[in-house]
């Protein structure tokens, strides 16, 4: 089995996915975020994480795959017009 892209960012060793999961990281982040809002209450939180999230989300694959919309589809498990909508929405395009 071949790969389709091959990794242009090294990742260090403390946030592997084997010492630290995906889900560990947003769980700190988000608990992070919550800590530094002071006291306020915060509203829409599915919508603005979703905002925050896509949007550097989809600039990672693209540098991790060299801006190869066709790899980065592949990678997302999407097709190549959905992850150019998405690009779109996120004007990325």
């Amino acid at each position: 089995m071949s790969a389709i892209f091959e990794p242009s960012v090294v990742v260090p060793e403390k946030i592997k996915p084997e010492n630290y999961s995906l889900s560990q990281h947003i769980k700190d982040l988000f608990q992070h975020y919550i800590v530094s809002l002071n006291g306020e209450v915060p509203h829409n939180l599915y919508e603005l994480f979703l905002s925050e999230f896509e949007k550097p989300f989809f600039e990672a694959i693209l540098s991790y795959t060299r801006h190869n919309q066709s790899k980065a589809a592949a990678l997302l498990g999407m097709s190549r017009g959905t992850l150019r909508k998405k690009l779109k929405e996120c004007d990325l395009l």
